[in-house]
């Protein structure tokens, strides 16, 4: 491959453009400087007024610091009274806790041992019940013999009784009067029935 390099003659600038360039560059320059000189002042200005409101900043941060000292202290002291209050309370329930702890597993252990009682008031009114109802049966059985032997009785004592009306009225008809008899009967028979 061939490379072909071309060279072309530079042809000179036309002469009302190169005074213009030149013209413009010392306007520039001209203007560059004006800038320059105007800039300094302007730059001193600035660094017065960075001072003064600098000055101003520290005196009002000096006033401020003065003014909000004592507010950071009732607020430091304030969170160091919060802080305590925080710790009697955090106790206070710890307390409690345990008090509510204890008391829980007190009323479990009654309530057993309530129920263990009242198991065994179950067992003893049962045997109670029981041993009532063998007396009551056992008393009616009583009162159903002794029926049996006052009826049984009974027949002769009425035998006894019609006798000794009878013998009173047959007195009292012949009339007689004999009170030792009443006074003291004859011994009671018992007869058999």
């Amino acid at each position: 491959m061939i490379h072909v390099l071309m060279i072309l003659p530079v042809l000179p600038l036309p002469l009302w453009f190169t005074e213009t360039v030149a013209v413009a560059q010392g306007l520039l320059t001209l203007a560059a400087c004006v800038l320059l000189i105007l800039a300094i002042p302007a730059i001193v200005l600035a660094r017065r007024s960075a001072r003064s409101a600098a000055n101003r900043i520290d005196a009002l941060s000096r006033q401020l610091s003065v003014e909000v000292a004592p507010m950071l202290r009732d607020a430091a002291v304030a969170l160091t009274n919060l802080n305590e209050i925080m710790g009697a309370v955090r106790d206070d329930v710890h307390a409690v806790h345990e008090t509510v702890t204890l008391t829980a597993a007190t009323v479990r252990d009654t309530v057993a041992s309530t129920r263990v009682r009242i198991e065994r008031l179950g067992l003893l009114v049962d045997v109670v019940q029981d041993e009532l109802e063998d007396v009551v049966m056992g008393t009616i059985g009583a009162v159903h013999r002794a029926r049996a032997g006052v009826s049984a009785v009974g027949g002769g004592v009425r035998n006894v009784l019609g006798r000794l009306v009878g013998r009173l009225a047959t007195r009292a008809l012949r009339g007689e009067d004999r009170e030792e008899e009443f006074r003291s009967p004859r011994p009671f028979r018992r007869t058999r029935v």
